[in-house]
Order: C-alpha cells, then sequence, then structure tokens
C-alpha cells in the first residue's frame, strides 16, 4: 500500500510528479460532462411532469423551466454536508427500480405496438420503428455509452474510506454488487426500451413515452429524484479535482468559497447548455469519449 490520499499523490508515486495533473483534470472535466448531461435530463423531465399536470404554457416554456433548475440545483451544490441526502438517495435508488419495471410492463403489454393503447397518440417520429439492417454508427455510439456506465473512479477513494472497517475485501463486496445490480437494473430498461421502440428509441427513452401516461409520469418524477439526489455527489467531483489542482495556491480557508464560487459557475453554464442544446446524446457522448481518452493516457 503506498498511503496515498489523493489521485496526484498515488500519480506521483507510481508514475511521475511532472504529470500527476493528469487524473484530476480527467475526473473534472468527466465530472463536469456528467453534471451537464444530468442538468439536460432534469430540463426535460421537469417539462414533461410540468405539462402531464397540464400547466400553463408559459410555465412550461424553456426559459421557466431553467429558471426552475437554477432554484433546485444550486442549493444542492451548495450544501455543506451530503448526509442529509442519505434518505433521499434511497428512494433515488427505487425510482430507477421503478422506472426499469415500468418500461419492461409497458413492452409486455403492447401499449405502444400497432393498435396498442397509445400508439396513435404518439407522433410519427415516436413511433416503434424496427428494421433488418445494422447501423455501424448507431453501434459504435452504443459502445461508447457502455464504456461511460460504470466510470465513477473519481469517488472510489471516498467510498472506500467511508467503509468500516475500511479493508480491500470490504470494498471490492461493494463494488461488484452494487455494479451487478446497476448492470441488471440499466440493461433491463435498455433491452426493453429497445423492444418497445426500436430506431425511434430517444437518448432519453422517458422521452418515448406519452404524456398521457400516467405510469410515465411517475417514472419520470422519480427520474428526477434520482437525478438530483446524485448531482451534489458529481459536483463533488467536478469541485475536488480543480481544488487539488490549484492546492499549492489555495489556503485551507479558501477551499469553501472556491467550492461556492465552482457551483454559481457550474450550475450557470449547465443551464444555459440545458437551453441551447435539444438533445441529450451529444453531451453523453462526449463524456464517454473523454474517459476513454482518460484510461487511454
Amino acid at each position: 500500500m503506498l498511503h496515498a490520499n489523493s489521485y496526484t499523490e498515488l500519480w506521483s508515486k507510481t508514475v511521475s510528479p511532472k504529470t500527476a495533473w493528469m487524473p484530476n483534470t480527467a475526473c473534472f472535466t468527466f465530472t463536469w460532462l456528467c453534471c451537464a448531461m444530468y442538468t439536460i435530463i432534469i430540463r426535460d423531465m421537469l417539462r414533461s411532469l410540468l405539462l402531464a399536470i397540464g400547466m400553463a404554457e408559459a410555465w412550461t416554456s424553456k426559459e421557466s423551466v431553467c429558471a426552475m433548475m437554477v432554484l433546485l440545483l444550486l442549493p444542492l451544490c451548495l450544501l455543506r454536508s451530503l448526509s442529509s441526502l442519505a434518505y433521499t438517495s434511497f428512494f433515488g435508488m427505487l425510482g430507477c427500480l421503478y422506472t426499469t419495471g415500468f418500461a419492461i410492463y409497458r413492452h409486455v403489454k403492447g401499449d405502444y405496438a400497432k393498435g396498442g393503447r397509445f400508439f396513435q397518440l404518439l407522433a410519427l417520429e415516436r413511433r416503434p420503428k424496427f428494421g433488418d439492417e445494422i447501423n455501424i454508427s448507431k453501434l459504435l455510439v452504443l459502445i461508447s455509452y457502455f464504456h461511460g456506465c460504470y466510470q465513477v473512479h473519481f469517488d472510489a477513494p471516498k467510498f472506500f474510506h467511508s467503509l468500516s472497517p475500511s479493508t480491500l475485501r470490504r470494498f471490492n463486496v461493494l463494488t461488484y454488487s452494487s455494479f451487478t445490480i446497476a448492470g441488471l437494473v440499466g440493461a433491463g430498461l435498455m433491452i426493453a426500451g429497445f423492444l418497445t421502440f426500436g430506431e425511434h428509441s430517444e437518448s432519453l427513452l422517458l422521452n418515448n413515452y406519452h404524456s398521457n401516461d400516467q405510469l410515465a409520469t411517475w417514472a419520470r418524477l422519480a427520474t428526477l429524484v434520482s437525478i438530483l439526489c446524485s448531482y451534489p455527489l458529481f459536483f463533488g467531483g467536478f469541485a475536488s479535482g480543480i481544488i487539488e489542482l490549484t492546492a499549492d495556491i489555495l489556503r485551507s480557508s479558501d477551499r469553501q468559497t472556491v467550492k461556492d464560487v465552482l457551483a454559481f459557475v457550474m450550475v450557470a453554464v449547465n443551464v444555459s447548455l440545458a437551453f441551447v442544446l435539444e438533445r441529450l446524446g451529444i453531451i453523453a457522448s462526449l463524456r464517454c469519449g473523454a474517459r476513454g481518452t482518460d484510461q487511454a493516457s
């Protein structure tokens, strides 16, 4: 054991002090892209929920939704401790399970298949479409997405030290069990979604389901809660990466101030991106590509 307390220290001891900036740069780039991706998901979920409950057009406009996101995300990023999210994170996990179960249920019932309950309500570009050809470009994007599924390396030291006792054996049990469950849940959602909508499956699958589908409304709410609970974790990884890179010029008393400033900057930048970008896939591809570049280096 090298008894390193950070990726910078570990890299300095095992590779070279001259390139010790690389892992933290990769971590804060990746976590920023994750937060940007989550911001777009929150935008879509908020708008769909507002439409589902019959809110006026003024409340469902892009400007109104982005203003709501600032009010939601900024307090989460300014939290001094994440202990208050312990119970809400549990509900976020239940939300993921519900969303996967919902997608499987709708596929088995055939509610979105031709002749199904919601088929005629869908716009033509959202109706299920299946072909017999393999689209190589989309296959490569899918493989890129797979690469980003288990990228939580930036928080691995935090998870390890939070265990009591913090042994490698306990950490392995935590990692293998959680990754297995996450993989099964994610695969179930992906397979059920594709078997339901085929080539017209959106990057954010819940966008495919009609606003009149009440079970989909609950799935959107569950996804929104899950994403909101995860957002501060990724922001923490982003802020920690930048603070560690600038540790030589920062006094310990300045770190919280820098983190607060970063919270304002990140929320402003990501909400602006959510205002401009329409589709989630662009950010998701950049996220996976950024992490792949990091691992290649």
